[in-house]
């Protein structure tokens, strides 16, 4: 279905048309079965649209209105020549609405050797999986009572368009992977952003899980280096289009998260630039992916407290490393369910007990958050 996602690129290109804007004109001016037809008329499409679209932008003649979308058609043609997988709310609720939610896996239910595929059922029918149907069943999933979801989502992974499953997308057919989102400054302490690495390589050696963090420098570098050490994947949310990495001194991490299986994903498309508010918006979505946050070090204007802030409103589980800094002292004394720890020992030790886990145990837990 990729009409919507290039209109979904040509609405947001326009003036005062923002995420918000986009997802509600299209929910009310848009026919989305409409689009999966194989005799789409685009013309006519953006024809009854654009008296709509001029009552918030008088200017826009239906010329510009063509042009906009021809941009965005080449646009779209380049992500997907760098097998950068695009997908959007729209399409993922119109396909998958009637999925029951579960994974199948090829042989296993035979008492076989899984195949390595895995199927899904959509009105009782077999289909295979998508890649990155997990991530966009968190980001898009209608039964979410978040109001502020992205409305499409750019992903860099190392399958990109090809049908295999990427590793994040693993499946441990008894329980989900757990998410656990490692945060806090570009410019901590040392001691900091050694606990930073310990705790996402303890996390990655101890349990099926996936470290989420924003890739920029200090605890966020320290986050994902510490899970890619212990053979880990890891997810990085970057507030830019994906044609660059930001900054540029982790774009060797950021090939070795995608060589390790990992994924980076963006709300924004290529030659969009990693400006504060892209930054501030995609720390939302850091917490939308995980299922615990983890404060590490933060000052009370950092953009950490945009994702403890995001957490709050998803009732997320929140953990903070109790230390001065102004940041994680507001944290705990405004968050009475908020867990704290001192150092990397005590955050062991607590983490251990939520898993179930002993320390000399070989077993890896899974499904901590089910």
């Amino acid at each position: 279905m990729t009409m919507i996602n290039k209109l979904i690129l040509c609405f947001n290109s326009l003036p005062r048309f923002g995420r918000k804007k986009v997802f509600s004109f299209i929910n009310e001016n848009i026919n989305i079965e409409e689009l999966t037809s194989s005799n789409i008329d685009i013309k006519k499409i953006l024809d009854e649209v654009h008296p709509k679209i001029s009552k918030y932008i008088p200017s826009l003649s239906k010329e510009h209105l063509n042009e906009k979308y021809l941009e965005s058609e080449v646009l779209f043609n380049q992500m997907a020549n760098k097998k950068i997988r695009i997908t959007n709310i729209f399409e993922h609720r119109y396909k998958f609405k009637n999925w029951d939610g579960n994974y199948y896996p090829e042989g296993m239910d035979k008492d076989e050797e899984w195949t390595g595929n895995v199927r899904i059922k959509i009105d009782n029918k077999e289909i295979d999986a998508p890649p990155g149907l997990t991530l966009d069943k968190i980001l898009f999933d209608s039964n979410n009572k978040y109001k502020d979801l992205p409305i499409q989502i750019f992903a860099l992974e190392q399958n990109g368009h090809l049908s295999e499953l990427t590793a994040n997308d693993d499946y441990n057919f008894h329980a989900p992977i757990d998410r656990f989102a490692i945060i806090g400054a570009r410019n901590p302490t040392k001691d900091s952003a050694q606990i930073a690495y310990k705790i996402a390589n303890l996390i990655s050696k101890k349990s099926f899980s996936t470290i989420v963090s924003g890739l920029a420098k200090g605890i966020d570098t320290a986050a994902h280096q510490g899970c890619l050490d212990e053979g880990g994947h890891t997810i990085a949310v970057v507030g830019h289009g994906l044609d660059t990495i930001y900054p540029k001194e982790n774009r060797d991490l950021a090939k070795k998260i995608i060589k390790q299986n990992g994924t980076i994903i963006s709300e924004y498309p290529f030659g969009a630039k990693a400006e504060g508010f892209r930054l501030v918006e995609r720390d939302r979505i850091q917490s939308l992916l995980s299922h615990m946050i983890i404060l590490i070090e933060s000052n009370i204007d950092g953009g950490s407290m945009h994702t403890i802030e995001a957490a709050k409103k998803m009732n997320k589980k929140i953990w903070c490393l109790d230390i001065p800094a102004s940041g994680n002292q507001k944290v705990i004394a405004e968050n009475k369910n908020v867990i704290t720890f001192k150092n990397f020992e005590e955050f062991k030790d607590k983490f251990l007990q939520l898993a179930n886990l002993t320390e000399d145990t070989d077993e890896c837990a899974f499904g901590i958050f089910k």
